[in-house]
């Protein structure tokens, strides 16, 4: 901020200060460990989470709604919340507390696509998850990964007959 002080006896001085603005800085990403998944198949997800801002961070808490398409194939690390009355079955909540500045943390899940998703022709598994505080409303995200039934390689040669020890080329 500056200030410019001028008087009828021309006279003027400037005053000048710098203050820093504490700004609001949570941010959250979700990975998978493949951009591909089939039926049968381990995914595992990582959220990484921290303060990039200049305050505090209060009552800081990470939501994750797995798709309908999956189970989880054993407890994430760390172990989240327990569900309270009402949470959809597929949500799962860390009540992280507070984070300073800098702090931040990693959370795995991993998951199975559940059999039944090749009978419904499901194409991706969608998860949504997000991060908030005290300070800062929910912010979400959503992490698409697709999923493969089945892969078929079509092998053509160049023509239909060959001499002996002819070289063939497929395409």
């Amino acid at each position: 901020n500056i200030v410019n002080l001028t008087c009828k006896e021309r006279s003027s001085d400037q005053a000048s200060i710098n203050t820093t603005v504490g700004q609001v800085g949570l941010n959250i990403t979700k990975s998978a460990s493949a951009k591909y998944i089939s039926v049968g198949n381990k995914l595992s997800y990582t959220i990484t989470y921290q303060n990039d801002g200049l305050v505090k961070q209060t009552n800081v808490v990470i939501h994750d709604y797995l798709d309908k398409n999956v189970d989880l194939y054993n407890p994430p690390t760390p172990k989240n919340d327990a569900p309270r009355p009402g949470d959809p079955s597929n949500y799962r909540r860390w009540n992280i507390g507070d984070l300073n500045p800098g702090d931040g943390g990693v959370i795995t899940i991993t998951v199975i696509p559940r059999e039944s998703s090749i009978k419904e022709n499901v194409t991706s598994i969608i998860n949504a998850y997000g991060i908030g505080s005290t300070q800062q409303d929910v912010k979400n995200a959503t992490l698409e990964t697709f999923t493969v039934r089945s892969l078929w390689i079509k092998k053509t040669a160049d023509k239909s007959s060959y001499y002996r020890d002819e070289n063939i080329t497929y395409t």
